[in-house]
């Protein structure tokens, strides 16, 4: 069987029993740092939730996702994403509290964004269907692809900024981001929809 080729994990798997144990033990809140609070909160008996932190039992994303979110730790959320392959690594959390930074890093990696696309535009307008990239050329726009990515990374290290900086509900500005592109139909509106797609314009990997 041909192995599948991924993006590098910087964090294991088995990491994620060590990550939730110090989430909680580091939560601001108070409550939160105890087994028997927190096992309530989500839920779960302390027996299971102590299995969890010593890795006798797995724990399975949304519960993970759960508890980073009863102690309020977004900065093991993002790793357990990271981790299961959802998301970017997390951000230092003493460089996300630093919002004029962010801003800052924001604009200029926007500004670099703009120039990428018009690139890529180009490459796109030049192309001839009969005659694929070849190794350089791919080489060029992947090296592009990562400020793309570079963009990505600072547009959420610039809200959880402003929600450590501004007290925003950055939950609630996502639940409006999606309310929007929902109406403009940009994202599939529901699992049924989703279902109905054709296959030809299904994305995948090549």
């Amino acid at each position: 069987m041909e192995n599948k080729k991924t993006y590098t994990t910087i964090y294991r798997p088995s990491a994620i029993p060590s990550l939730l144990k110090t989430a909680r033990e580091r939560s601001v809140n108070t409550n939160m740092r105890q087994k028997k609070q927190l096992a309530e909160e989500l839920g779960i008996s302390q027996t299971r939730l102590s299995n969890i932190e010593d890795g006798v039992s797995v724990c399975p994303l949304d519960l993970a996702l759960e508890w980073c979110r009863a102690v309020n730790d977004r900065t093991t959320e993002q790793a357990i994403l990271h981790i299961f392959g959802t998301a970017l690594p997390p951000t230092h959390p003493a460089l996300v509290r630093n919002l004029p930074s962010q801003l800052v890093n924001h604009l200029e990696q926007l500004e670099e964004g703009i120039n990428v696309t018009r690139r890529l535009l180009q490459i796109y307008a030049d192309a001839r269907p009969d005659k694929p990239f070849d190794a350089a050329q791919i080489n060029e726009i992947e090296e592009l692809a990562v400020q793309i990515v570079d963009t990505d990374q600072s547009s959420g290290c610039v809200l959880d900024s402003m929600a450590l900086n501004w007290n925003i509900n950055k939950d609630g500005v996502i639940d409006r981001w999606v309310l929007k592109t929902m109406n403009d139909g940009v994202i599939v509106r529901s699992s049924e929809r989703l279902a109905q797609i054709k296959r030809v314009d299904m994305i995948g990997t090549m």
